[in-house]
């Protein structure tokens, strides 16, 4: 008695098909990865800059700066969190969050920060007015981390910086 040949091509094709898409959506999900740590790594935060000179009132100083965030890779950055604290003459004087949306490849974000820092926070505020009015120099310092979610949310991704400026 002959026997029935079952007929498996349908099923072959089914499962290479179903094969080649797990392939390419893992090649897809680590290129993805690759290309937003790349992105991270590559953002580089330039200056604490002010935009101004600081405006002097009663015993307040306003500052406002600026701060340059820069991709310097050819991958667009994933959205990123930012958490800083500024020190005036190793003195903090603020804390604070900003969100950035994707920055293109080599390309630049300004953001701008104004804070207010009162005589009793600052013990030589009067030393800063002073150094402003005859030209001498004092530092402010912006440093906290650089934040990511990698891969739709799913790899965090975290990295510190540090910068000095000197006005």
């Amino acid at each position: 008695m002959r026997g029935f040949k079952e007929d498996t091509k349908g099923a072959s094709a089914t499962s290479g098909a179903l094969a080649v898409l797990i392939v390419l959506a893992i090649a897809y999900g680590g290129y993805q990865i690759y290309t937003e740590r790349e992105a991270s790594q590559s953002l580089v935060i330039s200056g604490a800059s002010p935009v101004e000179l600081p405006g002097f009132s009663n015993g307040t100083v306003e500052m406002p700066l600026e701060i340059e965030i820069t991709n310097n890779s050819q991958y667009t950055s994933p959205p990123a969190k930012i958490n800083y604290e500024i020190f005036m003459e190793n003195t903090r004087v603020e804390t604070g969050n900003l969100k950035i949306e994707k920055i293109e490849p080599n390309g630049t974000d300004k953001e701008n920060i104004t804070f207010e820092v009162e005589e009793e926070e600052f013990s030589s505020l009067s030393e800063l007015i002073q150094n402003q009015l005859t030209g001498e120099n004092f530092v402010i310092t912006a440093e906290g981390n650089i934040t990511a979610e990698l891969f739709l949310g799913t790899i965090p991704y975290k990295r510190p910086f540090k910068v000095k400026y000197e006005i």
